[in-house]
């Protein structure tokens, strides 16, 4: 009969017949400041609780074996502020309803490590070198203390976070670009810990230099009208422009009296206000 009351509220019998709180069942996630141990498949409690014990080793000696209780009314409970990269032995119990506050037996000794932190730092000195299709980008590294883990590698990315490329080296080159636009590329560090901050620059492609235009001319009475035709390259034409000048033709001899240049966003330019059979 006892047996099937303890069990029926989820207790656990001993062999005198006291009916304790099971162990409980645990699941734990950690980042790199935080362990977090969730609880499942557990009686009604009042508590519970995580003993969080820090293990020296070789790569850190200052380790102590100092174990933190935390205990919450909720489960999961988080441990914070914890130092990053840590090893730690971990304990689990629970503590029953009031008022008799039955403790159960603790959980097996897991060893969890908090995660290595992101890197603190952006790479230094970032710049780009424009081509037609193509930009160069050169970057300094970070110091080691702030990669704050494991390097991995350096992620390139265009600004609204679409990845181009990943590299070990402080160099790399972003190809497939468009002539003549404008780009802003991010270079940032990745970490056994994550991503760290990044540097970014803005460069714009070159454009090839505009071929040589040619013109159709039509006289009316006091305008001249040129359309422009531009050979296609790999370059945007901005304006198309004109230059007329007037002379002054004294026999066989001819006088500049003036220029005049005129632009237009279009390819149809109109020189006009002219006087006629000039």
């Amino acid at each position: 009969m006892t047996t099937l009351r303890c069990q029926a509220n989820g207790l656990w019998q001993q062999p005198d017949g006291v009916c304790i709180l099971n162990i409980p069942t645990i699941m734990v996630t950690t980042s790199a400041t935080t362990v977090t141990v969730a609880f499942t498949a557990v009686p009604t409690v009042s508590q519970y609780c995580a003993v969080l014990t820090p293990t020296a080793s070789a790569a850190q000696p200052w380790a102590s074996g100092v174990p933190n209780t935390t205990c919450r009314a909720t489960s999961p409970v988080t441990i914070s502020s914890l130092e990053e990269a840590t090893n730690f032995m971990l304990q689990a119990y629970l503590i029953g309803p009031l008022p008799r506050a039955i403790q159960s037996l603790r959980s097996s000794t897991v060893t969890v490590r908090t995660n290595d932190a992101r890197p603190s730092a952006a790479p230094g000195m970032l710049s780009a070198t424009a081509g037609l299709f193509s930009g160069r980008l050169t970057w300094n590294p970070i110091s080691p203390v702030d990669v704050n883990g494991a390097f991995m590698h350096y992620a390139i990315s265009f600004s609204n976070g679409s990845q181009i490329t990943t590299t070990t080296q402080t160099t790399t080159n972003v190809s497939g670009l468009s002539f003549g636009t404008n780009y802003s590329v991010t270079v940032s560090v990745v970490s056994s810990g994550g991503t760290g901050p990044n540097a970014a620059v803005n460069f714009t492609t070159l454009q090839d230099a505009p071929k040589q235009p040619t013109a159709r001319f039509v006289s009316l009475n006091q305008e001249v009208v040129v359309v422009v035709t531009v050979p296609t390259g790999n370059y945007f034409t901005r304006d198309y422009c004109g230059v007329f000048q007037v002379l002054s033709i004294s026999g066989d001899t001819s006088f500049l009296r003036r220029a005049v240049e005129v632009c237009n966003v279009t390819d149809t330019v109109v020189f006009g206000s002219l006087t006629q059979d000039t």
